[in-house]
């Protein structure tokens, strides 16, 4: 019996919707035992006990019940999911540490934090230093977005303890130029097919794949990869604040799909794609699609798809990590995602965007987006 297509993707979307239900109801059952058994290890003393006082709060009691200072539970939004920490307050209000419990950023980065000892500054510290700019705490570059979940985390340690509330604060939108640069990029590359002259279609492109490069690549770090992908899925937003490109590319990447019924973020946004394209002009690159090209396109959605479920089922959007572009960016990354790069450069030289058209996760994400107007209407767009 043939399956109608239609069912395929109502299967396909309810499937999706399952394995966010119960990744997200899993996650919080795993998290508060977590949390139980972990508390315990910040002791300062085997003499002393925690008394717990609500879910973000516990009393660090002596021997003889005298109060010697309080401990924390803070959680901020980084890359790849909540970052949470514990923050050990003495009672006069000084922070004497700041440790991080449980995060999903990839480690390479977060080891940044760690080797540049980023948490030294928390030190001695009064509690009431949150209450000011986060302008004020230095991050490190390289592992902003990660940095920002953790004053993100501390900061609402402090918001908590003044409202009596383990609710994370609301994050004010806040437009950057790089904002402004991503709506610009976004723009550009939706009104190219519009221009006629080929001359100055040329320049918009030019200077489109210039600035994604040089700004959203080198300059700001600005990926969409599919963890990014697979955090929004199961439902955490990311900081406004902070984060406002990432949450820009994301929306304008599906209203284009959606609406417009092209793909602009990969085919004339992505810095490296960018990068690809202007690896092929140096070494006079061609189109490779060989017989068995979209019998790997399948099987390559198929695993991304399998992809996306298992992670929103495990709560972990890192889980299958592979993209090259913290590597060629941000020097950061596995040795075995260095090795890919090096391919993936070489072989940019001969073949136009091997990344793109074989590998990459968010083209195949937004394969399965542009199927989705297909659950209402007869027709559909390939992309």
């Amino acid at each position: 019996m043939k399956v109608p297509p239609r069912l395929k993707l109502w299967l396909l979307f309810v499937s999706v919707l399952v394995a966010i239900f119960l990744g997200k109801t899993g996650s919080r059952i795993i998290h508060d035992r977590k949390t139980n058994d972990v508390v315990s290890l910040f002791l300062p003393s085997p003499d002393q006990s925690l008394e717990k006082v609500n879910d973000y709060k516990w009393k660090l009691l002596d021997k003889e019940n005298h109060l010697k200072g309080y401990f924390y539970l803070g959680e901020g939004v980084g890359y790849n999911g909540y970052v949470r920490l514990m923050m050990h307050v003495d009672p006069e209000g000084l922070i004497r540490s700041v440790t991080v419990m449980d995060h999903k950023e990839t480690p390479s980065f977060y080891q940044k934090l760690i080797r540049n000892n980023f948490f030294a500054q928390f030190e001695d510290v009064p509690m009431e230093a949150f209450r000011q700019d986060s302008s004020l705490w230095q991050t490190v570059s390289g592992a902003t977005i990660t940095s920002n979940a953790v004053l993100q985390a501390a900061g609402n340690v402090y918001l908590a303890e003044k409202s009596s509330s383990p609710k994370r604060k609301m994050s004010i939108p806040a437009f950057s130029f790089s904002s402004l640069l991503v709506i610009f990029l976004f723009l550009n590359a939706t009104l190219l097919k519009y221009i006629k002259q080929r001359t100055f279609q040329k320049i918009a492109l030019s200077c489109g794949m210039l600035l994604s490069v040089i700004f959203l690549g080198f300059f700001y770090n600005i990926p969409l990869t599919l963890s990014r992908i697979i955090l929004l899925l199961s439902g955490v937003m990311p900081d406004l604040h902070y984060q406002l490109p990432i949450f820009l590319i994301i929306i304008f990447s599906s209203l284009s799909i959606v609406i417009l019924r092209q793909n602009t973020y990969c085919h004339l946004v992505c810095p490296f794609g960018c990068v690809q394209d202007l690896l092929g002009k140096v070494g006079a690159s061609r189109n490779y699609r060989p017989r068995w090209y979209i019998a790997w396109k399948r099987v390559l959605w198929v695993a991304i798809l399998f992809m996306v479920v298992l992670s929103l089922l495990f709560n972990d959007p890192a889980l299958f990590q592979y993209e090259v572009f913290g590597a060629f960016f941000n020097l950061t990354a596995a040795p075995s995602i260095f090795v890919l790069l090096f391919l993936v450069i070489l072989l940019s030289l001969f073949i136009k965007r091997p990344w793109c058209n074989f590998l990459c996760p968010v083209q195949g994400v937004f394969s399965f987006l542009g199927l989705l107007p297909g659950l209402f209407m007869k027709k559909r767009t390939n992309f």
